[in-house]
């Protein structure tokens, strides 16, 4: 034995996890599936002559660990089942136990088919496989440009192009022929409403306020044939069944419509008060994992989808700007999917998206959102104590009952006004309530009206003049009660004005 082959073997006695157990000539492990940057949650795997290396959340510039069957198992072969080999993997990444409500961690090959544990030792393991935290199917970024060849429902082969690590986003390529596209496109023109939710944006410039302009369609599961089959290619694509879909979304966008940057799943740190809401979402761990955006037409100016923060890039000025991150195109044909929850099981906020506005023609294209959970999945319990309830700022919960965040909502004005709740962190305003006459007695109390809406401590909402959109006032619900009846007085700009006047506020 020479010096250096000694002094290698008592290295590796003393650390075995970093060593190959066949000898100082071994080459420098590597796998085609790590990533240019940490993917937190999904770690890559690769078969050794004697074990399996380890990158832990994929990144490719960090040395992965080895786990040695021999220092294991006896032998190589030693492990009962694979199971006993993914157990090690858990130690080994130092996975967390799961909690209520947190899916169990999952084990794939590169195709997206489920490792059985209980495989005996008899079959040799996978080349190569993956762990994903979050307990179900994504695809790898690894690094933009890289592509997965798939072969998806109906005989047909598509290419999916990374776009982005961190949100993962992909272009595909060959989803739809264009006698569908036009097929759908002529089914739902007839169906077509105006988007139920229509969002504002204090920061626009421009003739128009709202934060959405489109109208949408949506249509029953399996409604048509050519329905079903985009469903079925929704499901073969992700690897995700039937059950975990909404019904799609058929949208249409003409010139100058446009969605601003929002979330397609509930950032529950938004959303921390709001109970009723922690429950449907599982405390954060149910929610729309992925959205597939298929493009039925090209839109000749215009339309793009944007990611402003993916792969790092600062936090927009603004929700309405659409000049920053990632821009996708709009092709007829083709679909981005992209992942609004992490590797980790957990909405991301790096998913922020928008629809830049169109500059020439309309845009046809479908929302398909798939859960990472079956949607008849019942909703959760109130667990006011629940681990998720401090990382989403609630700490450690004293209420008996959830909030169901019913309210009576009094206002005191002289003016029409429309109530608007207010997103603190996007800036953006959702249409609430509309006062469009208010009673016009001498007195305060006489010049009050009541409607009902629903909630939480800490909402914001803002007032606007009915005729004029001027921001009159806004209102912020306490935080320290859960008060049923709530109370806002709201002065017009003339009051303001004679207001201040009678306290000096207008002499410097």
């Amino acid at each position: 034995m020479t010096w250096r082959s000694f002094c290698f073997s008592f290295l590796c006695a003393l650390f075995p996890l970093q060593c190959c157990g066949t000898g100082a000539t071994d080459p420098e492990p590597s796998s085609i599936y790590t990533a240019d940057m940490a993917v937190v949650g999904y770690h890559i795997m690769e078969k050794a002559d004697c074990g399996v290396y380890v990158w832990k959340d994929s990144l490719r510039t960090a040395k992965p660990m080895l786990i040695d069957f021999k220092q294991k198992f006896t032998t190589c072969s030693g492990y009962g089942t694979w199971a006993d080999v993914f157990a090690e993997i858990e130690k080994q990444l130092a996975v967390k136990p799961r909690v209520e409500y947190q899916q169990p961690v999952r084990f794939f090959t590169p195709d997206g088919q489920p490792l059985d544990g209980g495989t005996s030792s008899s079959a040799p393991l996978p080349q190569s496989f993956f762990l994903l935290e979050g307990g179900q199917w994504q695809w790898p970024p690894v690094r933009k440009g890289f592509e997965h060849v798939i072969a998806i429902a109906g005989h047909r082969t598509v290419k999916l192009v990374t776009q982005a690590v961190v949100p993962s986003v992909f272009f595909v390529s060959g989803l739809v022929t264009g006698e569908e596209a036009e097929g759908l496109i002529a089914y739902a023109k007839p169906r077509f409403k105006e988007s139920n939710v229509i969002k504002m944006d204090n920061d626009l410039d421009g003739d128009t306020k709202k934060y959405r302009t489109s109208l949408d369609y949506r249509p029953k599961a399996n409604e048509t044939a050519l329905i079903t089959t985009f469903q079925a290619r929704a499901a073969s694509l992700t690897k995700l069944p039937s059950s975990h879909q909404e019904e799609l979304q058929i949208l249409k966008y003409d010139t100058k419509g446009f969605y601003h940057a929002h979330d397609d799943a509930s950032n529950l740190i938004y959303y921390a008060q709001n109970d009723r809401l922690l429950m449907d979402k599982h405390y954060g761990y149910f929610d729309r994992m992925l959205t597939l955006f298929w493009y039925l037409n090209t839109v000749p100016e215009g339309g793009e989808t944007n990611f402003p923060v993916a792969d790092g890039a600062p936090w927009p000025k603004s929700m309405a700007s659409c000049s920053q991150g990632l821009i996708v195109k709009a092709e007829q044909g083709a679909a981005v999917l992209w992942y609004n929850m992490d590797a980790t099981g957990i909405v991301s906020k790096h998913a922020l998206h928008a629809g830049c506005k169109v500059l020439k023609g309309t845009k046809y294209a479908i929302n398909a959102w798939i859960h990472n959970k079956p949607r008849s999945t019942p909703i959760a319990k109130w667990d006011p104590k629940h681990p998720r309830m401090a990382a989403l700022g609630r700490g450690e919960g004293k209420d008996d009952a959830p909030d169901d965040g019913t309210r009576h909502l009094t206002v005191n004005t002289d003016t029409p006004i429309k109530v608007f709740w207010k997103n603190e962190a996007t800036k953006e305003e959702v249409f609430m309530l509309d006062f469009p006459t208010i009673p016009t007695g001498k007195q305060e109390h006489e010049r009050i009206a009541t409607q009902g809406l629903n909630t939480h401590r800490t909402h914001v909402f803002v007032a606007r003049d009915r005729a004029t959109n001027e921001i009159l006032s806004e209102y912020r619900v306490s935080n320290k009660h859960r008060a049923k009846n709530l109370r806002w007085d709201i002065l017009t700009s003339k009051q303001k004005s004679t207001r201040d006047k009678k306290e000096g506020k207008d002499e410097l």
